[in-house]
């Protein structure tokens, strides 16, 4: 705003910002939650337990998560919320076990929450409740988990690598070329990051003029 140059948001947007110059070029959060949570409603039952992150971007989602449970004739039978460095999950877990959900909706974020998934499998409780996710892979979480601790967890994303497209193998091919074999996953994050600059060079070609 101070230099009124646009600012281009790569990952997935809360919402609520009113400002001119920034562009959003990924997912906002309803648009995750949205179709997600009306298949988890359909699909899995009409309860659910909400556990996010302590920030403003899993607490919009869980008013989201609020809201389509009411459209949906469902109920949230629990939401909880926890600082980002927290790593032991028992008391997260039993909360959970306590309430009896259908499903758990997961906003955890970052290295330290991946034990969630990891102490919830332990428990022997992954197969035994599902969990879904706008945010669970985000962080790569799925490629540092090993698939017995993952095995499941239900996503929505914009864009997954494993896309089976011609243009995405396109898209792939370039990215390899660029990055190499040993790249990390692509996700959905990481394709909004990628779309920013690509939306950015478009205006400026159209400008003619880098200002």
């Amino acid at each position: 705003r101070r230099y009124g140059v646009p600012f281009f948001y790569g990952t997935i947007y809360e919402g609520g910002l009113c400002e001119m110059n920034a562009i959003s070029v990924n997912t906002g959060s309803d648009q995750q939650a949205i179709p997600l949570l009306e298949w988890s409603f359909k699909n899995l039952g009409k309860k659910v337990f909400y556990i996010g992150a302590d920030y403003i971007a899993p607490r919009n989602i869980g008013i989201w998560t609020r809201y389509l449970a009411k459209q949906n004739g469902g109920e949230v039978v629990g939401e909880d919320y926890y600082p980002l460095d927290v790593t032991d999950f028992s008391t997260a877990i039993a909360k959970i076990q306590a309430a009896k959900p259908d499903y758990v909706h997961s906003c955890l974020v970052g290295g330290p929450h991946m034990s969630f998934y990891r102490q919830w499998a332990a428990a022997g409780m992954l197969h035994k409740i599902p969990i879904v996710s706008v945010v669970f892979g985000g962080g790569n979480e799925h490629m540092a988990l090993t698939p017995e601790e993952t095995d499941g967890i239900i996503v929505a994303y914009n864009y997954f690598e494993e896309l089976d497209t011609p243009e995405n193998k396109v898209f792939l091919a370039k990215v390899d070329a660029v990055a190499g074999k040993d790249r990390p996953y692509v996700n959905g994050i990481a394709f909004g990051g990628y779309s920013g600059p690509m939306i950015w060079a478009d205006e400026a070609k159209d400008a003619g003029s880098f200002e």
